[in-house]
């Protein structure tokens, strides 16, 4: 376990595994790229679009400004606002760059219906 996901909007509250393989994917969402949990950078996750509660089947409603919180292990949250929800072609991965302007950023990625896109969800850090 590499942390946990909170999307109040749509109820979803599971744990983020540090790993992505077939099996993981079946379980949670899974840590895919980027820095530790809660670092600056890009840190993203992927998850099945399985309509459950601890699956990404309905990240396609996310809207700008909805919030999403991650926990570290030790129990330490931080709150990211999302900013853009797009599809794109399975292929294109340029929703991983690190490129982030030294923010702390999450991407959450998944499938359409037939994974003939990919459903990406980009959110920044909400500061107090």
């Amino acid at each position: 376990m590499f942390g946990k996901i909170t999307i109040p909007k749509l109820k979803l509250d599971t744990y983020i595994l540090g790993e992505t393989t077939t099996k993981s994917l079946k379980v949670s969402v899974t840590k895919l790229y980027g820095p530790s949990i809660n670092q600056i950078g890009n840190f993203c996750i992927a998850g099945h679009n399985y309509r459950n509660n601890k699956m990404f089947g309905g990240i396609k409603k996310l809207e700008k400004g909805d919030i999403i919180i991650i926990t570290d292990t030790y129990g330490d949250s931080i709150t990211y606002e999302v900013y853009e929800n797009y599809q794109t072609a399975p292929k294109d991965v340029t929703c991983l760059s690190q490129d982030t302007g030294g923010e702390r950023e999450i991407t959450l990625i998944t499938c359409t219906a037939g994974a003939i896109k990919r459903v990406i969800v980009k959110a920044v850090e909400v500061y107090d």
